[in-house]
């Protein structure tokens, strides 16, 4: 039988494979970024050109417009930046030819994903089981695998198959959050119960793991921050969650004493004498000798700060421009001659800004969360997401608050990535209430 809208139909049928198309590269990008670089630029590539095709088509999300707006803002922020730049030639550091988009303009991939993984109920939780994959055999494809596993038990740091233990660190922070989320979201549902339980111990226990191996303090710092605000969050959610099988406090308990037992085998490492030597340093910062202090993890990041403020001073609205920190390690007085070729940021993604950016920067950057933060919690309120998408949003939000201030991860890719990777699912969850999909549907849809 001859459809009445032949054209309707084609035009219907050429949507579904675009979508399907640029929801499998999403996956792609999702697996291949810790992976595989190359992979990864043809799935960005991929993305990048099926939203062109999309926007030509005329689809529109009036939802994601405040994105878009600050996407166009970090545009400007990266000429402005640029423009600032000019005056570091007296230094040597001479400006590009033309502005470069891989600062703050690189941040925003989760919006193109976004925009995708919108379209079906169940692409963010494909994109998030590739996501997590990938973090998982990481360790396996580019690490040392079973040695590694054998030095983290012997008590020797690992860096997993990462840039270093900080990024491993900092992957398996992001998988802890996922995991505990998982296990509140299978305590609390009437179906899949064990499926997500058994998910969210596996993804919890092997995050644990990483974090006892990588023995990076900011992380633990920043991961018990998180799951504190997780918990606090889901205490207050009680009123939606009073039909539910099990009670809170058993959930809190459980998180909690996985969480304890975590941290006491990390005290087990060498990063408890880590701390007890550093705790020195610390004091010498507080009497304000920062001339005295050493040239350890925490001396190079508090002399680097104090050192940075006199120059960030002089140039406090745009920064320095993209150079910005380099320029500030290599010319301040914060690191010995020697060791400055070491050196090229300030460790710390808010200093980095006021460096590159200036004030705009970092204005711009924590407005760009706010704004999030602000849209989960509108969600929530409108029932647009599940408590358990709103607790990983909310705790990832407080977990990046806290680590950046120790390392600038988003000024890596790897930070980029793991921003970009727990954003999009979260973003596009929120834009519409949406009930979830059975692969039976998803059959039938494609058949």
């Amino acid at each position: 039988m001859t459809s009445a809208h032949p054209l309707r139909h084609a035009d219907g049928a050429k949507e579904k494979l675009l979508t399907l198309l640029a929801i499998s590269a999403c996956a792609m990008f999702a697996f291949s970024a810790p992976l595989f670089p190359d992979a990864n630029r043809y799935a960005k590539t991929l993305i990048g050109a099926l939203t062109l095709t999309a926007l030509a088509r005329g689809e529109r999300d009036r939802e994601l417009f405040p994105l878009f707006v600050f996407f166009l803002i970090s545009l400007g922020l990266e000429v402005t930046s640029w423009l600032a730049s000019f005056q570091a030639a007296q230094f040597h550091f001479m400006p590009d030819s033309l502005p470069r988009i891989e600062g703050v303009g690189k941040w925003f991939w989760f919006l193109l994903l976004a925009f995708w993984l919108r379209k079906k109920p169940w692409a963010p939780g494909l994109f998030w089981t590739f996501a997590a994959l990938a973090l998982v055999v990481t360790p396996w494809i580019l690490g040392d695998g079973v040695k590694e596993i054998e030095r983290a038990l012997a008590g020797y740091r690992i860096d997993a198959g990462t840039r270093n233990a900080q990024h491993a660190a900092m992957y398996a922070g992001v998988a802890l959050i996922g995991g505990i989320c998982l296990i509140i979201d299978g305590s609390t549902r009437s179906d899949k119960r064990v499926l997500f339980i058994c998910a969210g111990t596996a993804l919890t226990t092997t995050a644990l793991f990483y974090l006892y191996g990588t023995q990076t303090r900011a992380i633990w710092l920043g991961s018990l921050f998180a799951i504190a605000v997780i918990l606090v969050s889901f205490s207050l959610l009680t009123p939606t969650l009073a039909d539910r099988r099990i009670k809170k406090k058993y959930i809190i308990m459980t998180v909690s004493l996985v969480v304890l037992v975590g941290m006491l085998a990390a005290m087990q490492t060498p990063m408890s004498s880590k701390i007890e030597r550093e705790t020195g340093t610390v004091s010498l910062a507080l009497q304000g000798k920062f001339s005295e202090i050493p040239l350890d993890s925490s001396g190079v990041r508090i002399r680097s700060w104090y050192y940075a403020l006199p120059w960030i001073a002089q140039s406090p609205v745009f920064g320095w421009g993209p150079d910005g920190s380099k320029l500030i390690m290599q010319e301040s007085d914060a690191i010995p001659a020697p060791l400055k070729s070491r050196f090229g940021h300030l460790h710390n993604t808010y200093m980095d800004l006021l460096a590159q950016y200036g004030v705009a920067g970092l204005a711009f950057y924590l407005g760009l969360l706010a704004w999030l933060a602000t849209r989960l919690i509108q969600a929530h309120k409108n029932n647009a997401i599940s408590p358990s998408v709103f607790l990983f949003g909310t705790g990832f939000l407080a977990y990046w608050l806290v680590i950046n201030i120790f390392e600038s991860y988003m000024f890596y890719d790897s930070g980029k990535y793991a921003f970009s990777a727990v954003l999009a699912g979260t973003l596009s969850l929120t834009l519409k209430p949406r009930q979830s999909a059975t692969a039976q549907e998803f059959r039938q849809e494609y058949a």
